[in-house]
C-alpha cells in the first residue's frame, strides 16, 4: 500500500507540473451523517470509539482563547477547552442583526474566568488579550502521535468531542472545530468544510441545537464516543501537498482550531465583521455561541484521547520525505519530457 500511495502522490505532482487540470476535491451530497450510527449514503458516517486503539500521545501546543476557566485548561492530565470568549448578554436572534456593542463588557471591567485583565474598550484591537468574543483569537490545540498517519483506503483518522443530542432526532449541542494536518509541524493543511445551517433547531438559555446533517468535515458534529472521520485523500490537490510540504503517507501532527460559530455579524456601518468563522464556500458557520468558562470545542485530554487513528505505520519505517517525493516527481517529469522530445526527433 505504501508504494501505491507514494506513486499516486508522484502522479498528482506530475499532473500539476505538466500544466494539466489539478484533481478537484470530491463533490459531496447535500445531506451528511447524523450525530451517531449509520446514515445510508452519507460520506462521513462516524467511527465508534471502541473500533480504534491508536491515539495521540503528546500535546505539542495548547492555545485556548482568553476566558477559558482554569478548571478546563489541563489537556495533558484531564480536559482542555479551546474556548470562546465570555459575553454578558445573549446573541441577537437572526444572522444579520446590526452589530451591538453590548456583546462586550463595559470598558474597564473584567468578566469572570478571564485572566487577561480589564477589557480596553476597543472591539477591533487584535493585539489585546481579550479579542472579540474569540473571533480574533480562536483557541487551538496541536497533537502529536507515536505513529505516522497514512493515506489508506477510506477514512484515516477520527476526531472525538463530547456533544449530546439536543433539539431533534438529528440535532446536537455542537461545539465545532476546523481540522488541520501537518508532516513537519510547521505547515498545516486544513480540510475543506461545509456548513449549511442558518438557524438552530432549538434553544434553551445559552444552549442551541443544530442539525448535523448540514455539516461536513468539522470536528464536533458527532456525539460522545462517535468520531468525526477524515480522509487524507481529500488533501491530494492541496497546495502544500503539491509543493511537497505535506506528505500524506507521513502525517505527524493534527491541529484543531475552534470554530466561533456566531453566524454573520455586521458592524455599525452594515459591513461583515472580519474574522467570522466560515466554511470553505464562504458561508458563516453556526454552533453554540456565545459561551464562557468551558466553552468552544472541548479537547477530551490525553488520558481519554480525542484523535483516533485508522491507518498508520511505525515511525521507524523507511519512507521518502515530502521534499524527496517532490524532487522525484520533478525527475520523472523531466525524463518524460526527454522521451517525448526524442520521439518527436525520431
Amino acid at each position: 500500500m505504501t508504494v501505491t500511495r507514494a506513486s499516486k502522490s508522484i502522479l498528482l505532482s506530475l499532473i500539476s507540473l505538466g500544466g494539466l487540470a489539478v484533481v478537484p476535491l470530491t463533490t459531496h451530497a447535500e445531506i451528511f451523517s447524523s450525530f451517531q450510527g449509520v446514515t445510508p449514503g452519507a460520506p462521513d458516517n462516524p467511527i465508534p470509539r471502541s473500533a480504534l486503539s491508536v491515539w495521540e500521545t503528546t500535546v505539542v501546543e495548547y492555545r485556548p482563547a482568553p476566558g477559558v476557566g482554569a478548571a478546563f485548561t489541563s489537556p495533558t492530565t484531564g480536559f482542555g477547552s479551546l474556548g470562546d470568549l465570555y459575553s454578558p448578554v445573549t446573541r441577537p436572534d437572526g444572522p444579520n442583526i446590526p452589530f451591538d456593542r453590548r456583546f462586550h463588557p463595559e470598558p474597564g471591567t473584567s468578566p469572570p474566568f478571564h485572566p487577561g485583565g480589564p477589557f480596553n474598550g476597543n472591539i477591533f484591537d487584535l493585539t489585546d488579550n481579550y479579542g472579540f468574543i474569540g473571533i480574533d483569537q480562536p483557541g487551538s490545540i496541536t497533537l502529536g502521535f507515536g505513529v505516522a498517519i497514512i493515506n489508506g483506503p477510506g477514512h484515516d483518522f477520527a476526531v472525538f468531542e463530547n456533544g449530546f443530542q439536543f433539539g431533534g432526532p438529528h440535532s446536537l449541542f455542537a461545539e465545532l472545530a476546523y481540522v488541520e494536518v501537518s508532516t513537519d509541524g510547521l505547515n498545516f493543511a486544513r480540510f475543506a468544510s461545509i456548513s449549511l445551517n442558518t438557524a438552530p433547531t432549538a434553544t434553551a438559555g445559552t444552549f442551541q441545537g443544530y442539525d448535523v446533517r448540514n455539516i461536513y468535515n468539522l470536528a464536533g458534529k458527532h456525539a460522545t464516543n462517535w468520531g468525526t472521520p477524515f480522509d487524507l485523500e481529500e488533501l491530494t490537490s492541496h497546495p502544500l501537498t503539491q509543493a511537497g510540504l505535506l506528505d500524506l503517507m507521513n502525517v505527524r501532527f493534527v491541529r484543531l482550531v475552534d470554530v466561533v460559530g456566531s453566524g454573520e455579524l455586521l458592524d455599525n456601518s452594515g459591513n461583515p465583521v472580519p474574522g467570522i468563522a466560515r466554511d470553505s464556500e464562504g458561508r458563516p458557520i453556526l454552533d453554540n455561541w456565545v459561551t464562557f468558562n468551558s466553552g468552544g470545542f472541548d479537547y477530551l485530554g490525553l488520558p481519554t484521547g480525542a484523535v483516533g487513528v485508522v491507518h498508520f505505520r511505525p515511525l521507524d519505517d523507511a519512507i521518502p520525505e515530502p521534499s524527496g517525493l517532490f524532487l522525484a516527481a520533478i525527475a520523472v517529469a523531466a525524463m518524460a519530457r526527454r522521451i517525448v522530445q526524442r520521439r518527436h526527433r525520431g
